[in-house]
């Protein structure tokens, strides 16, 4: 059975399966930082001015974390851009590190699975993910070097906001 598509943008697809690890990831992220990602009270706090708790907007994140992604992937087709042995080895290194690890490829699948990928999921998102990179590089170049001066400087001026604060310790 084919896994089921959670979001299209013409010729391109982003399955349950991915979506879902992406959405694992940002909980693993939290956990790892010490935030209490297995209790409702941490998920139903409010954060935002607006309402919006932590639920709402970190699978908001996620969801335009997973658009980013499938259209990148079309832009990456439309600008001729092509995935080389050398991302291609990379990423067979670490796939090959992470079944070592595991024992066998069954067993890393069975690890893999709490998160709703597979060993051919999981190399996916990482071929995804390195050729997003591949594209912000040959749109932007290395470290940003191809973004024009005016164009930082725009942006500076468009989005910088300085501020003074005075805090008055009105507690002992």
């Amino acid at each position: 059975c084919g896994a089921k598509t959670v979001m299209r943008y013409e010729d391109k697809t982003l399955s349950v399966n991915v979506y879902e690890f992406l959405l694992s990831r940002m909980k693993g992220t939290l956990a790892y930082y010490g935030y209490e990602v297995g209790k409702d009270s941490f998920w139903n706090t409010v954060a935002d001015m607006d309402g919006t708790t932590y639920d709402e907007y970190f699978c908001q994140t996620i969801k335009a974390q997973a658009m980013n992604y499938i259209v990148a992937d079309k832009m990456f087709d439309e600008q001729g851009l092509e995935f080389g042995e050398v991302q291609e080895a990379r990423i067979d290194e670490l796939m090959d590190a992470y079944v070592k690890r595991a024992g066998s490829k069954s067993e890393l699948n069975a690890e893999l699975k709490e998160f709703g990928v597979n060993y051919d999921i999981l190399r996916e998102i990482y071929v995804l993910e390195a050729k997003i990179e591949l594209l912000k590089e040959h749109l932007y170049g290395k470290d940003g070097e191809k973004i024009s001066s005016a164009d930082k400087e725009e942006y500076f001026n468009e989005n910088y906001v300085a501020f003074r604060q005075i805090f008055l310790a009105t507690y002992e």
